[in-house]
């Protein structure tokens, strides 16, 4: 999957951080691609900076790849505001998808979920080209007594026809699904269950549903686990069916009925999983640069898989050897065109040492640049 692709299909529309830092309370509006923060010093450039890495930092800890995120800055009584600690962090994000610019790479026809633990077999099959167009959501982290926290999440997707939101701390699971959006889904489930498709009719203009769920925050954060049928028992499923039964007409009740009733809910779910799993890859691809290291970019790096970039762009060698799968991309080479004024063959490839070390080699005009002989200047900006 090409990157370029990835930043058409999502756009980061807005970012929200209250209590840290300096940061009583702010929220950044991204109209365009590029957004330049401007202010004096002290107004809180860097503390903006460092809510995205936290925010990174709250999603790696969540999945079990690094300690307390706090502990870069010596604790939490050194970042929360005012020093307080009975204050929580809360940072939060607002996603766009722009399904006109998704490729088909990112934008796949059909998604077929399977719920082996169902009997019989239940298959949702959803249209990612379908899938939630805006996404919002929260998140409460604290560090109090040493210990990180997350307190609780929010996280709403909208679009296609449905507004579906989940909210951890009260437990919580509403949906609203419109006429137009009940009659897609009416139409997926034709395609699982051969036969007459379900004589369902909605009583209304939409389709309201809202449950209380089991404890969901207790073995691992939404961000991390997304959304399973196991957070529902079999009274909340009942509850339900019987919810989706009061709202419908129907000609007559029979097996498939109830099937369809049930399928919503599947479809509700894998709708809303897909909007986590979609955040959770933003913000794992978020990058934040601070004091780049051109001594060691220039020097020959361990071949070891890196998905993010360091702070100080140390490791851009591998990283960029990772995500090309060892292709360095024409894009790039155009890019150092800048560098290279009058150059008229340029040429621009991975090497590895003889210890099993990666580099990039750059032919320019039949005269090859090796780590060691190109001047520290051209590769600064």
């Amino acid at each position: 999957m090409d990157l370029k692709d990835v930043n058409e299909c999502v756009e980061l529309k807005k970012f929200w951080v209250k209590n840290f830092k300096s940061l009583r309370d702010v929220t950044l509006e991204f109209p365009t691609s590029l957004t330049i923060v401007v202010g004096t010093n002290g107004s809180g450039k860097t503390a903006l900076t460092e809510a995205f890495e936290l925010l990174t930092s709250t999603v790696e800890w969540a999945m079990g790849r690094t300690t307390n995120p706090f502990l870069k800055w010596w604790g939490y009584d050194k970042v929360v505001w005012k020093h307080d600690e009975n204050l929580p962090i809360i940072l939060g994000l607002e996603l766009d998808k722009n399904t006109e610019e998704c490729t088909e790479n990112i934008c796949s026809p059909i998604l077929k979920l399977e719920y082996k633990d169902e009997e019989p077999l239940l298959s949702i099959i959803v249209d990612t080209c379908k899938a939630p167009t805006k996404i919002f959501y929260e998140i409460y982290i604290t560090g109090k007594g040493g210990r990180f926290q997350i307190l609780k999440e929010s996280l709403r997707a909208q679009g296609n026809g449905l507004d579906v939101s989940i909210d951890t701390d009260k437990g919580e699971l509403t949906a609203a699904i419109s006429k137009k959006g009940f009659e897609e889904i009416a139409r997926a489930f034709k395609r699982v269950f051969t036969g007459e498709s379900p004589r369902v009719t909605l009583k209304s203009d939409s389709l309201r549903l809202s449950v209380k769920l089991r404890a969901i925050q207790e073995a691992m954060p939404l961000i991390t686990k997304g959304v399973h049928r196991l957070m529902f028992s079999r009274k909340n499923m009942a509850y339900l069916v019987k919810t989706i039964q009061e709202q419908t007409t129907v000609e007559e009740t029979t097996k498939i009925e109830i099937n369809f009733a049930e399928y919503i809910i599947g479809y509700i779910e894998s709708y809303l999983s897909g909007a986590v799993h979609e955040m959770r890859d933003f913000i794992n691809s978020i990058t934040v640069i601070k004091d780049i290291d051109w001594k060691a970019i220039r020097s020959p790096q361990p071949l070891i898989k890196q998905n993010r970039l360091s702070p100080d762009v140390s490791n851009f060698v591998p990283f960029l050897y990772t995500i090309s799968e060892g292709n360095v991309s024409e894009s790039l080479v155009e890019a150092l065109r800048y560098a290279f004024v009058g150059a008229q063959d340029l040429r621009l490839g991975f090497s590895v040492t003889e210890d099993g070390r990666v580099f990039l080699k750059l032919v320019a005009d039949g005269t090859t640049l090796t780590p060691t002989s190109i001047p520290s200047g051209v590769l600064r900006p």
